[in-house]
């Protein structure tokens, strides 16, 4: 679709048929109706493509998850209960949020 679309406009452009000769149909207005219609083609295939049954990159996508994210401590990888109130990293006991102050939480220092 794209190289017919290609070859239309180099065949159309300079070519004119002798009826627009000889009434003397300014060239503008020929060349805007050609662009017209080859917008309007390419319109077309696009609106072809995303009605494809075969996915491609842009009409790929995936069913949204079933279940909540995990909320994992970000230091022994636990399930977290607490928050850093700093860097909003999780934590689940007051070892890890010791660790993670002292080595990980660089919100503020840097």
């Amino acid at each position: 679709t794209d190289a017919e679309i290609r070859a239309q406009v180099n065949t159309a452009f300079p070519t004119l048929t002798k009826s627009q000769m000889i009434r003397r149909v300014p060239l503008v207005t020929t060349y805007q109706s050609i662009i017209t219609d080859l917008q309007q083609q390419i319109v077309q295939s696009e609106e072809r493509k995303e009605a494809s049954p075969i996915p491609n990159y842009l009409s790929a996508t995936s069913k949204p998850p079933r279940f909540t994210p995990l909320k994992l401590c970000s230091i022994c990888g636990c399930e977290a209960a607490y928050t850093c109130p700093a860097c909003q990293s999780r934590f689940c006991s007051v070892s890890c949020n010791q660790h993670h102050k002292d080595t990980r939480c660089l919100k503020w220092k840097a």
